[in-house]
């Protein structure tokens, strides 16, 4: 009896360590992403679209 609720506890636990790795993946990889406003001043500053066309998408 007392060996099975050890296996039990073992098994939660290991779970619960694989969900907290995963969850720290998911944070690290969405603080690595570029916001939209980012990509958008990132274009212009590289000549990819004109200022007019800048402000216009900024507004929007």
């Amino acid at each position: 009896m007392m060996s099975q609720i050890m296996i039990i506890l073992i098994i939660a636990l290991l779970l619960i360590t694989f969900l907290l790795f995963v969850m720290k993946l998911i944070f690290q990889q969405e603080q690595k992403s570029k916001s939209p406003y980012d990509i958008l001043e990132e274009r212009f500053i590289n000549g990819g679209i004109t200022e007019v066309e800048f402000i216009k998408r900024k507004k929007s």
